[in-house]
């Protein structure tokens, strides 16, 4: 993953405070600034006003998460895939990160990046002033703080009885009449159902520079208050819930940040006015307020300065207040007392980035009395957002933190997220990425507050239909409501192996947790119980139920009696029992030319009188079959509302790819399926005939709702282990794509990973290309210090090449065929040749090149650690290249054995000392050797037979088989996977190959350490399979029985 300060041609920010700063006096009025006031912090990494920043080599991408909360305060950019982050270090925090023997190294690059940067900083804001823009120069989908007040206070004045604007103090520039901004917060509940209500509070934007907490925060208040009156689960959130939310905590700071500032800290002026002005205010909170060494800064100039006192500033101060009004104590006072695993409420303190989900404690690497329950809802919220979950202490301990007050001082379970890649996100990543994948665990949390220490050991009622509507349903009363509901126990990042789903139950009306709920079991659809996903089924009666809209709250159980979050639908009782009809149509294209046809719409109470379709090019039709010739290629989406004979519509939509004859593929067959719908685990089958010479076929499935799977396989139908195209995973839209298919009849699956509806299917093959070919455009690259000696492979099948048109990557370009060209700084740089040929049509492939000046390679230097156990040495290679990398690894473990895995396990024969060496080559062929005595010992169960295989790499869903023979009276039988890149599964039965469904064991899951232990073993063979869940390389499989 890779977080990124700069662009090309745009500003992509992630800077901590201190690094651009003005006096937070200057900036009061900012409406005012007429110029920009940006200049460099004069802190220890600046060299007459230029940033020096550090960049440090770390490829342990656990370490380097650490490293990113510890430093978060000096964090400018991370590229964990490379293995470094670069920071604004001091000397202080260089020293400490050393004794971890990192390499650090001044960052040249960034800093040279940082001057283009601080230029085009400085013009936005003067392009702002010259303008009176008053938006964020560059980040438009971000409300400043005026507009984030105003529409706070909006949706309270537009939601009387579901919102209140709460006034909770003062920033610190109005405390000390200098303008400024009130604390404002946001509650939402239905004031009208008066009881006890399950708190969640929320409170983001503490560091002024983070733009995406405000911003989140404040989209989910408009969205709990927009979906109310129509979405169920948001009804009776707030209707039995309390949400407290502080969109803005950091008003004066946030405002400086505004103007391109990368400010963190409040603008409190009597701390380093003039340089790195305030006090970090998730430093200054009580509970463990500068108690631990080098949680937080006592020197004012620091970003992670904690202020004089704990609470000192009034921003802390009022949400420490607020927060203790919100919540009871219900700890005790040793550090090791929880709260109740039942306790109501939660905090969650927004900030950004790292995408992480973090928990207490942060003081200290031990874990807080309820870590059990802060890990499955921390792991729960991963699964939305897909960030790292994780406890929040780093490298280094931190304190004075937020959740000192909620769970600290009171035991209110409480969670930071880091959202996002970069401070300043740009507007794409917020709105496509970080809003809708946040918003979902927001309403998760709103859910789980209720008991967040128990209820995220459960699973959820994911899908509910009735009579095949996923939004509810609207009958007469009497009716009979045909229900299907889905629980999953798996949405988790933990491993949910083993879970089960035991049941499914509903109320009415009365929410289900209530003593007064009348609660119905609903019934299993197949009768098994041992899937961590279940689909249930049941009638409902109506009878009784007046006219109106009627909750119904569902909840389900794993089989250790688990219950999981309620989830709610909404049974609508007409005194017109009309039904609504149900729009279907299908669709057949020919280059431009398509056939429509809506006869397959129905109404199950009457007729349906009209059709009407919009073709999604600005042209409609009123007929039942229409066709309609599009004017130009492109996806349109086509919308059919059908109307029954009582006035009621019902509208389906489908997106359609149309293309003129012309150079290259065309659709010259297929079919398009709308409205698949396959329950769960139902599977719908299709065919596709597809001729000779066809040179692709295309099958895809998009829209609806629910999780369909999909695959492909020709001449017979596809099974989980014979397919051509296998597609799974979250949500319905999967592609299978084949390349020069075989001519005859391809099969087609759709199915029902869940309850699906409304699924659309499109499968297509392409015909052989037509006319002129384009050409292929292909070079090679001979590199010599600085200079590329570049020549063309280019080629044209049908013709031949006139023109090749070279840019070098550095500003300099080529029409010459074969050229070279001498670069002028050291660096990596991407090449590209488009080739043109006789008939106009282009080409263009790319390579990257590192040039460098000349310099003498350093050799590696070879290390290592090892543990014994018994006979087996676990081997952990610990060596380092000062001025390149580590390429190959060569271990002789003195017993006739060998490896070339990096970090291998491995097993003697026999005890004794052994003199075993690593030798390690780097990336420029250079080699290092260390040896070291290993001494292993024999104990009352020896290993008596078995073997050690190096070097599997199966290949993504690959089986690698192996057997091994036991003798009879064997105690147990010993099978590890170990070291290797990618994720494998291992799997051993006896007496047969085994399966998913036949094994006696079965481990699986990220990465290659799997082991299975067999007690006992039945004499004769055993059957091992190691399998490649993704592709994977270099693992080690070791097979051996012990006897007594």
């Amino acid at each position: 993953m890779r977080f990124n300060l700069f662009n090309k041609n745009k500003i992509v920010a992630s800077i901590t405070c201190g690094l651009l700063l003005a006096s937070p006096l200057a900036l009061n009025a900012i409406e005012n600034i007429s110029s920009s006031p940006i200049e460099v912090a004069k802190n220890e990494q600046t060299v007459n006003g230029v940033l020096i920043a550090s960049k440090i080599h770390v490829t342990d991408k656990a370490l380097a998460r650490k490293i990113a909360i510890s430093f978060h305060h000096a964090i400018l950019e991370t590229n964990y895939e490379q293995g470094y982050i670069i920071a604004d270090l001091t000397q202080k925090e260089i020293a400490q990160l050393k004794t971890h023997n990192l390499t650090i190294e001044t960052a040249t690059d960034f800093n040279n990046r940082y001057k283009d940067f601080k230029a085009q900083v400085a013009q936005q804001f003067q392009i702002k002033a010259e303008n009176s823009i008053q938006s964020i120069p560059g980040f438009e989908c971000y409300a400043t703080v005026e507009e984030t007040l105003n529409d706070g206070a909006t949706l309270a004045t537009d939601n009387p009885t579901l919102a209140e604007w709460i006034d909770i103090g003062d920033s610190w520039e109005k405390e000390n009449n200098q303008a400024g901004y009130d604390l404002m917060v946001l509650k939402i509940t239905n004031q009208n159902i008066v009881e006890d209500k399950p708190v969640l509070f929320i409170h983001a934007s503490m560091h002024a520079r983070e733009y995406t907490p405000a911003n989140l925060t404040l989209d989910f208040a408009k969205q709990l208050l927009d979906d109310y009156a129509t979405d169920a689960d948001t009804q009776w959130i707030i209707d039995y819930h309390e949400i407290h939310i502080l969109f803005q905590m950091n008003p004066d700071g946030r405002k400086i940040a505004e103007t391109g500032v990368f400010q963190r800290k409040n603008t409190n002026a009597n701390h380093c006015p003039g340089l790195n002005v305030g006090v970090d205010l998730n430093r200054n909170f009580a509970y463990f307020w500068g108690t631990t060494d080098g949680g937080s800064s006592g020197n004012e100039c620091d970003s992670t300065y904690r202020g004089n006192v704990a609470e000192s500033e009034p921003e802390t101060k009022a949400v420490s207040n607020y927060i203790r009004s919100l919540f009871p104590d219900v700890r005790g006072d040793a550090i090791t007392d929880g709260a109740p695993t039942d306790t109501a409420g939660m905090h969650l303190d927004f900030h950004s980035y790292s995408e992480l989900v973090l928990w207490p404690w942060g003081h200290t690497t031990d874990v807080s009395p309820n870590d059990s329950g802060f890990v499955a809802l921390g792991n729960k919220f991963a699964w939305f957002n897909d960030y790292t979950p994780q406890q929040s202490v780093g490298l280094y301990a931190t304190d004075g933190t937020s959740d000192d007050v909620s769970y600290g001082e009171l035991g209110i379970a409480a969670f930071t997220f880091e959202l996002g890649t970069s401070f300043f996100q740009q507007c794409a990543d917020y709105t496509d990425t970080i809003k809708p994948d946040n918003l979902n665990a927001l309403k998760y949390a709103a859910k789980v507050t209720a008991a967040p220490y128990l209820l995220a050991h459960g699973p959820e009622v994911t899908s509910i239909s009735l009579n095949g509507s996923l939004s509810g349903v609207t009958v007469g009363a009497g009716t009979s409501i045909d229900l299907i509901a889905t629980a999953d126990a798996t949405r988790s990042q933990l491993s949910t192996a083993g879970k089960s789903i035991s049941k499914i139950e509903y109320s009415i009306d009365t929410p289900i947790w209530k003593e007064t709920a009348i609660v119905v079991d609903v019934t299993n659809n197949d009768g098994d119980l041992s899937s961590g996903v279940e689909s249930f089924n049941s009638v409902i009666d109506t009878t009784g139920l007046s006219n109106g809209e009627h909750l119904v709250y569902f909840r389900a159980f794993d089989e250790s009696n688990n219950q999981g979050v309620t989830s709610a639908s909404i049974i609508t009782i007409s005194a017109d029992s009309n039904q609504s009809p149900t729009a279907l149509f299908t669709s057949s294209c020919v280059e431009l030319a398509c056939d429509f046809d809506a006869n397959a719409s129905s109404d199950s109470d009457g007729t349906i009188d009209s059709y009407s379709w919009d073709f999604g090019d600005g042209n409609s039709s009123t007929g039942v079959a229409p066709s309609h010739n599009y004017s130009n290629d492109g996806t349109y989406t086509v919308s059919l509302t059908v109307t029954d004979n009582n006035s009621a519509t019902s509208t389906t939509n489908e997106t359609i790819t149309v293309s003129a004859a012309n150079t290259g593929g065309e659709t010259t067959g297929g079919f398009t399926e709308s409205d698949v719908s396959p329950t769960s685990g139902q599977s719908l089958s299709y065919t596709i005939d597809v001729p000779a010479n066809s040179t692709s076929l295309v099958i895809d499935i998009s829209g609806g709702t629910g999780n369909a799977d999909l695959a492909v396989n020709f001449a017979s139908a596809p099974t989980r282990n014979n397919f051509e195209c296998l597609e799974t995973g979250a949500g319905n839209t999967h592609n299978c794509t084949v390349t020069n298919p075989a001519e005859g009849t391809w099969f087609i699956v759709v199915r029902g990973a869940q309850a699906s509806s409304g699924v659309t299917l499109d499968a297509y093959w392409f015909a052989e290309a037509i006319g002129n070919s384009a050409p292929s455009s292909s070079f090679t690259a001979n590199i010599n210090l600085l200079n590329v000696v570049l020549t063309d492979a280019s080629s044209d099948s049908d013709g031949n090449i006139t023109n090749w048109d070279w840019d070098f990557g550095d500003g300099n370009t080529s029409n010459l065929q074969n050229p070279s060209h001498d670069y002028s700084v050291d660096g990596t740089y991407t090449i590209n040749l488009t080739v043109t040929d006789n008939e106009g049509s282009t080409d263009v492939s790319s390579q990257n090149v590192t040039v460098a000046t000349e310099v003498e390679n350093q050799a590696p230097t070879a290390n290592f650690t090892f543990t014994t156990n018994e006979l087996e040495a676990t081997l952990t290679d610990t060596s380092s290249d000062s001025d390149g990398s580590i390429d190959s690894w060569s271990w002789d473990f003195d017993d006739g054995n060998t490896s070339t895995v990096q970090s291998p396990l491995h097993v003697f024969s026999s005890a004794g000392t052994y003199s075993v060496s690593l030798t390690v080559t780097d990336d420029q062929g250079s080699t290092n050797e260390s040896t070291q005595d290993i001494t292993v010992s024999e104990t009352s169960t020896p290993v008596s037979g078995g073997f050690t295989e190096t070097g599997i790499s199966p290949s993504r869903n690959e089986n690698i088989a192996f057997t091994i023979d036991v003798p009879a009276g064997a105690d147990s039988l010993e099978i590890d996977t170990s070291g290797g890149t990618g994720d494998i599964d291992l799997v051993v039965n006896f007496g047969s190959t085994p399966t998913r469904n036949d094994n006696d064991c079965l481990e699986q899951g990220a990465g290659n350490a799997h082991n299975c232990t067999i007690t006992n073993p039945t004499e004769g063979t055993w059957f091992i399979i190691v399998r490649g869940r993704n592709a994977s390389t270099d693992a080690q499989l070791d097979a051996y029985w012990y006897d007594n």
